[in-house]
């Protein structure tokens, strides 16, 4: 009988410690719920009004596909863009306003890169003007019929630069007071200078 108490007891002890874990559990699922509503709450407060907007328009889009419910209106993103909702933008337009509504630095930083325009005079004595400009994208001329394709229009942006001639009357001058001389000007791009993605504006129209 000794030993049918002690098991006994041994069990309620056990059922004991099985009704504290059950009870515990509901506590700390709360604990995590109200933990992940907290962060939720912190990213929204952090996040720019075009991303907001942005997510806005994606889930708009997808309860319309799952419903089939037709077109969905970009209104909320156009606004907060700063762009009439009736206003047509071509995609190099849109993107520029797009990208630092979002306010995402890591994002933008994928499609920055960097060139050098460049002015260098001729006359042996050294002087030049180099400026870094920054880009988004690089525009250039192409023409369906092949005569003018991407690798043309690289070579020309990147490749020959232009001779500004005094006799042309196209001279630089190097400095205030200065007389003019004949210089090359041109633009250049390193490989340091390249964006992690590089875009191109392929321009198809001619004038």
């Amino acid at each position: 009988e000794g030993q049918g108490d002690e098991t006994d007891a041994g069990d309620t002890s056990l059922d004991k410690t099985m009704t504290v874990d059950a009870d515990e559990a509901p506590a700390e699922e709360k604990k995590e719920d109200d933990n992940a509503d907290t962060e939720n709450q912190h990213m929204a407060a952090t996040e720019s009004q075009g991303l907001v907007a942005l997510r806005h328009v994606f889930q708009d889009m997808l309860q319309s596909f799952a419903n089939l419910d037709g077109p969905v209106s970009p209104r909320i993103l156009t606004t907060t863009l700063g762009i009439p909702v009736l206003e047509q933008q071509d995609s190099q337009e849109f993107w520029k306003l797009l990208l630092p509504a979002l306010e995402k630095p890591s994002l933008s930083k994928l499609y920055t890169g960097t060139v050098e325009d460049y002015i260098v005079a001729l006359d042996g004595s050294g002087r030049e003007r180099r400026r870094e400009e920054v880009f988004l994208d690089l525009s250039l001329d192409v023409s369906p019929d092949g005569k003018c394709s991407v690798d043309s229009s690289l070579q020309k942006m990147f490749g020959q630069p232009e001779l500004l001639s005094v006799a042309e009357g196209v001279g630089w001058r190097p400095e205030k007071g200065a007389e003019k001389v004949d210089a090359h000007k041109g633009i250049q791009i390193r490989e340091s200078g390249l964006p992690s993605i590089l875009q191109l504006h392929l321009k198809r129209f001619n004038y």
